[in-house]
């Protein structure tokens, strides 16, 4: 059975292009290179180029000091679940079209843009693996940089994305790029990448599949296209705020020296990993500013040493926030919203390498933030932001104030 499966999606794959050519050649169709370099196709490419760029940037140390929170959280973590969690978006695509959910091409059209976006990925991928031979944290090999796994999952998320997401609810855009989200982020829980390794990978997965729908629509042009898409429904900045759902890497620095047993310590820089929604008001009336609701769940880690004490004498300081609160987002001409949040909730501390017996303590958090954010192309919204956390908890257990600035990608919902 799994054979023959096998088999007809192969055939799928190979009668849909050849099929396309030949309804091509018979109208005396030529491919549109002027439709391929169109200033529409082009703006394709700045989806993935946020991804491309901070994968490029992390590369290296600015990147593995996000392992902290993988060795510091989820140390023994290990699972196959992402063998298969990589191929669910793809799943997803084809399962939506069988059930009869219309979709934005025909099936000869969306696998045609399947199967160039499945070649560009791997052709791209495999041959960057070869030349930068990045060893794996694990050390079990040296192909890490980028990944493969997290470059397939998003193949099959921004399909789903201009299929489903841009045409009937962008909450199937919501579910695909959260399957491959977290197919990248197990492959980094299972010390198989670094993140710099699974950022690069979505970005080169993201940028195969907008390639493969301009050759697609080089070649097909109008035909086989079944719905409208919404993704120009929306010029500029809209009147009303931004209303998302995404998660966001930070860098975060402890602003006090906490005092551990007695002894003062001092902390360099960590990192932090964060899942936030903002909610507005759809109805509301539209106005320059607009008020909703935050939703946050946050993990921090950071390295902190005895003052002038030795390498022995260094631990790991966590803490987890979850927080609820306003946010206020203001239109800023034709450019862009800024805006801020103010937070309170739950934060608990744990001390010693993550060792739950061994000085942990729940408390209360308050915070803030700082953010401008930007519709980039086709309902995906980007957020830069600073924020301010305090978690307070009761002696002798120390009180954290920190600083973070990070930036995340979000499908706006509405």
């Amino acid at each position: 059975m799994r054979k023959f499966l096998t088999l007809l999606f192969i055939s799928l794959v190979i009668y849909s292009p050849v099929k396309g050519f030949e309804d091509l050649k018979s109208d005396s169709t030529k491919v549109n290179s002027r439709a391929l370099f169109s200033k529409h196709n082009m703006a394709r490419l700045i989806l993935p180029a946020p991804f491309i760029v901070t994968g490029i940037a992390m590369y290296g140390n600015p990147g593995e000091r996000f392992q902290q929170l993988r060795t510091n959280y989820f140390t023994n973590f290990s699972t196959r679940t992402d063998e298969f969690l990589r191929f669910s978006p793809t799943l997803l695509l084809y399962t939506l079209k069988a059930a009869g959910v219309e979709s934005r091409s025909s099936w000869e059209r969306m696998i045609l843009t399947n199967a160039i976006a499945g070649v560009l990925m791997v052709g791209s991928v495999q041959s960057l693996k070869m030349i930068i031979k990045e060893p794996r944290p694990d050390g079990s090999e040296s192909n890490g940089f980028p990944s493969g796994h997290s470059a397939l999952a998003f193949v099959g998320a921004t399909m789903v994305h201009h299929e489903y997401g841009l045409t009937n609810s962008p909450w199937y855009s919501v579910a695909a790029y959260s399957l491959a989200s977290v197919t990248a982020a197990l492959r980094v829980l299972n010390n198989s990448h670094y993140m710099q390794d699974v950022i690069m990978g979505a970005g080169m997965g993201i940028m195969a599949t907008e390639a493969g729908y301009m050759i697609s629509g080089a070649i097909y042009g109008e035909r086989g296209l079944l719905r409208g898409s919404r993704e120009n429904a929306r010029k500029g900045v809209p009147v009303n705020g931004y209303s998302f759902t995404g998660g966001s890497l930070e860098y975060v620095r402890i602003l006090n020296t906490p005092e551990i047993d007695g002894e003062l310590y001092n902390t360099s820089w960590g990192t932090a990993a964060n899942l936030e929604s903002i909610f507005y008001n759809p109805s509301a009336k539209q106005r320059v500013a607009d008020l909703g609701i935050h939703l946050s769940a946050n993990a921090n880690t950071a390295m902190a040493q005895k003052s002038g004490g030795n390498e022995s004498d260094k631990t790991s300081i966590n803490w987890l926030t979850l927080s609820i609160g306003p946010a206020l987002s203001l239109k800023a001409g034709n450019i862009m919203r800024f805006g801020v949040t103010a937070e309170a909730g739950y934060s608990r501390l744990i001390l010693n390498n993550n060792t739950i017996n061994e000085k942990s303590s729940s408390g209360f958090y308050t915070g803030a933030s700082l953010f401008c954010e930007r519709e980039l192309i086709d309902g995906v919204i980007f957020r830069i932001f600073a924020r301010s956390r305090n978690s307070i908890h009761s002696r002798p257990i120390p009180d954290i104030n920190s600083l973070s600035f990070g930036g995340t990608m979000s499908i706006s919902l509405y």
